[in-house]
């Protein structure tokens, strides 16, 4: 049986593969991307890319994919609508 990873070992592979990601795409600002202004900015495209969200935030590649990650699971969650007991319902695609 293979020896388990300690949580130390398993941020630093986590953060050497930041380093490879950030290396091959790397982004300009150094600002906090929020799923927010992300949305309220293509609120009235049908469709958009992580590229888009790169190019008009200047982000890393990383950062537009997690932030438009974000973004799918809300609609999917509003399409689910909620519980009686107000958690959120989830639907199989």
């Amino acid at each position: 049986m293979p020896k388990r990873k300690t949580a130390h070992e398993l941020s630093n592979i986590a953060q050497r593969a930041v380093h490879t990601r950030r290396g091959k795409h790397p982004g300009g600002s150094t600002e906090r991307l929020s799923s927010v202004a992300v949305e309220e900015l293509f609120r009235d495209r049908p469709t958009f890319s992580t590229g888009d969200i790169m190019n008009d935030f200047g982000a890393a590649k990383d950062n537009a994919t997690a932030v438009a990650a974000v973004l799918r699971i809300r609609r999917l969650t509003e399409k689910a609508g909620t519980a009686p007991d107000g958690t959120s319902l989830w639907r199989w695609i």
